[in-house]
């Protein structure tokens, strides 16, 4: 069988040549010599490295077959009458290394030897073997990235700041709306809710300046295949806690916070079929849009805080319809808030003015001007002395009669015939004429300190809800006569 000249790898004979002798082509009646055998090279440099890695005792094996081969393509030629098979080349010898070759080298020793742990390691051990040797190698990394010389950190800040960077236009006389910071975006992206003390002008510049410095917290969110990721993210509540509390906007604020909460959406979907801030801005249209907006201010607030919190839990559509509904429960809830609250301020003045009068054995009685002098921050006394704090012992500051709170009042006429100067309007107390919210906490208390911290100075008019002037306080008894004490409840216990 004849082999082609491709099939083998020639390397020395014995006897230090390459391959073999040609025949020449006989002439007729001569006998033909030994075929030509041309040295030959293999080609594929993957065989020669494999060959010249065997070890000596292997090439030895090796060449006894190889003498073997030879051998019988010898006979093979004495016997065939085809030149062309005749003179197919001898297979080279390998050639026999004087010692054994060098062992492999360290990287592949290590190789085996980690596969070899990896094989005696059950699947989770492996797992946190290959985490734990990944980080280091990430460490290693990090630390020569930090001791790159002065020459290397040139030229990367260089090619940072070659990147050209997209700047808005500046308009004479106009403001630069704040730009938003990489927390909201892990925000956002982290699904955690945003309250709107975020997106202020005055804390979106905060944001902005001091960023990376303010505190950050860790929670865990989910990730793909349902895998428990951690986050990063602001600590809203220190954040809140310091820079105001989202339930404690104005109403400026509120409105400004919006426009910028929409402005940000904006910025990450600008454009396509489904645009968050297009729902937003419902949202903060119907109530921005409503007549009574200032009125009801902080039902609106309180109602735009839980349906965002809610949305956040799970999406629902705006509907205006029920919008207006959740809208007007919220607007009791918060009356009738303020009605329960007030009343039990008035309810802790009387047991305080009760309490001065019983703790202070042998004080004169309270009709003296003595017993009137500790409560001289209140002006006149709003109440007469008791130790009740029955509603019976209240006086109205509507109609300044006693017996009901203002809320209750359902009289036309003060006791003497004239009209009444205010009225019950739904939470507030209300002019007769102009339907002008009048401030309940200036007319029983006076000008004291922190008397309205419950309303801004122009939402509530400080007028006398007796006879409307600003001169004087409801309870300061100016315009009106007090009204005589109800028998069953004496001065003193």
């Amino acid at each position: 069988m004849s082999q082609t000249q491709d099939d083998f790898d020639l390397v020395d004979r014995p006897d230090g040549t390459q391959g073999g002798q040609a025949d020449n082509p006989q002439e007729p009646g001569t006998q033909a010599p030994d075929p030509p055998r041309r040295g030959k090279t293999h080609g594929n440099a993957r065989i020669l490295e494999m060959l010249r890695a065997l070890p000596r005792a292997a090439v030895i094996d090796q060449n006894l077959l190889i003498n073997a081969r030879n051998r019988k393509r010898e006979r093979t030629r004495a016997y065939s009458n085809n030149l062309a098979e005749a003179a197919s080349s001898d297979e080279s010898l390998i050639t026999v290394p004087e010692e054994e070759p060098a062992p492999p080298p360290p990287q592949q020793s290590l190789t085996l030897q980690a596969s070899a742990l990896l094989s005696s390691l059950s699947p989770n051990s492996a797992k946190k073997w290959i985490k734990s040797i990944s980080g280091k190698r990430r460490r290693e990394a990090s630390e020569n990235d930090s001791s790159e010389d002065e020459s290397s950190m040139y030229h990367k800040t260089r090619k940072i700041l070659s990147v050209p960077i997209s700047e808005t236009a500046t308009v004479p006389g106009h403001n630069l709306s704040p730009g938003f910071n990489r927390h909201h975006h892990v925000l956002i992206t982290s699904h955690v809710y945003m309250p709107l003390t975020l997106f202020t002008n005055a804390n979106l510049r905060i944001l902005n300046r001091e960023g990376p410095t303010l505190p950050t917290t860790k929670i865990s969110i989910s990730g793909t295949r349902g895998k428990e990721n951690t986050a990063k993210i602001l600590d809203l509540a220190k954040f809140e806690a310091q820079y105001g509390k989202e339930e404690d906007l104005s109403m400026s604020d509120w409105t400004e916070a919006a426009r910028n909460f929409i402005r940000f959406l904006d910025l990450i979907v600008p454009e396509g079929n489904y645009r968050p801030s297009a729902r937003w801005d419902l949202h903060f249209g119907y109530f921005d849009s409503r007549e009574d907006l200032k009125t009801n201010f902080k039902a609106i607030l309180l109602l735009d805080i839980r349906m965002r919190k809610d949305y956040v839990a799970q999406p629902f559509e705006f509907s205006a319809q029920y919008y207006a509904g959740q809208l007007g429960d919220m607007i009791r809830d918060v009356q009738n808030k303020e009605v329960r609250d007030e009343q039990q301020e008035m309810r802790s003045l009387i047991s305080g003015f009760a309490g001065g009068s019983r703790f202070n054995m042998g004080a004169p009685p309270p009709s003296s001007s003595f017993a009137r002098k500790p409560l001289a921050r209140f002006g006149k006394t709003p109440f007469q002395g008791g130790t009740s704090s029955d509603p019976s012992a209240v006086v109205c500051v509507i109609c300044a009669r006693r017996g009901h709170f203002w809320n209750m009042c359902s009289k036309s006429a003060f006791d003497d015939g004239k009209p009444l100067v205010v009225k019950v309007d739904g939470k507030d107390i209300v002019t007769i004429k102009g339907k002008t919210p009048v401030c309940r906490s200036w007319n029983l208390k006076g000008p004291a300190a922190n008397a309205c911290s419950n309303h801004d100075q122009d939402k509530r008019a400080h007028t006398c809800t007796f006879c409307s002037s600003t001169s004087h306080h409801a309870f300061s008894w100016t315009c009106r006569r007090e009204p005589a004490r109800d028998p069953k409840f004496p001065a003193q216990a």
